[in-house]
């Protein structure tokens, strides 16, 4: 593959910590965002792209369990390195709210789950 028309896959949209990840991992080449995990995958096996970047760890939840399976099972692909992104998540609301009054957080089961002990302290009826 010629250097100048390598793109590197990772799981999208623009704006995710995957892009984040990729941008730390190469800042040279050009980032493609794929729609999934598996996209990510088959892009690199089909060599529509060089490299693909993906989720596989994080130190609160542990294995992202459906890139560990895929890696695994499906995929005849190798790990060549990582990348530490640190993640911050923000609570959002329409109004300015007291944490007591929330009954409900919708996010992402990982970050639901990076988020668990501050959820329980401060918001323990959601």
């Amino acid at each position: 593959m010629n250097k100048s028309n390598r793109k590197i896959a990772y799981l999208g949209p623009p704006g995710t910590y995957s892009e984040q990840a990729a941008k730390q991992w190469n800042n040279v080449d050009e980032l493609w965002p794929v729609e999934s995990i598996p996209a990510v995958a088959k892009s690199v096996e089909e060599g529509e792209s060089y490299q693909g970047v993906v989720p596989i760890e994080n130190s609160i939840e542990g294995g992202v369990t459906f890139t560990l399976d895929l890696l695994i099972h499906d995929s005849t692909l190798l790990i060549c390195g990582e990348v530490i992104v640190p993640i911050n998540h923000y609570l959002m609301a329409q109004n300015e709210i007291d944490f007591k009054s929330i009954t409900t957080v919708f996010s992402h089961p990982q970050s639901l789950g990076q988020c668990r002990q501050f959820l329980l302290s401060n918001i323990p009826r959601a």
